[in-house]
């Protein structure tokens, strides 16, 4: 069976796509709400591509899934996105190359200040954003300690 789907695309801006009826109807023609280009972020940077909290593009694709043959593209998703973040074959993924932000557990991405920030702000040093500070989030600063950016 050599019959495929294609769905749940963004398109932006849509008065620039003229699309196929049946491309179309599954279609997203909306902003997809990426961060803002920044010093930090050039225009031409892959990091750009990171969605926004408010993102229409969030968790709105269509799960690829049935086999864990990379070589069967049709029922095979990669498994990561660009970022080498995971990618469920059971759960709608985000649309683009980034599944989420790449700020990681516990911060988001702000783009006034064009960088990761914590969720919590009154709970500077809980790392692993489970609510407290702990020998946990010690460990994981102990673990980054020394790492050049």
């Amino acid at each position: 069976d050599n019959e495929y789907v294609v769905s749940n695309n963004l398109f932006y801006p849509s008065s620039r796509i003229d699309l196929d009826e049946d491309l179309g109807q599954s279609a997203f023609l909306v902003n997809p709400l990426v961060v803002e280009p920044s010093e930090l972020y050039p225009l031409q940077s892959a990091l750009g591509f990171q969605l926004q909290p408010n993102s229409p593009a969030l968790e709105n694709g269509v799960p690829i899934g049935g086999s864990n043959n990379p070589l069967q593209f049709l029922m095979n998703n990669g498994g990561q996105d660009f970022f080498g973040q995971v990618v469920s074959s059971d759960t709608p993924p985000s649309i683009g190359a980034v599944q989420s932000s790449v700020c990681g557990v516990g911060s988001e991405w702000n783009a006034s200040d064009a960088l990761c920030l914590p969720i919590n702000e009154n709970c500077l040093g809980d790392l692993n954003g489970d609510g407290a500070i702990t020998v946990a989030d010690f460990l994981m600063f102990l673990g980054i300690l020394g790492f050049s950016c």
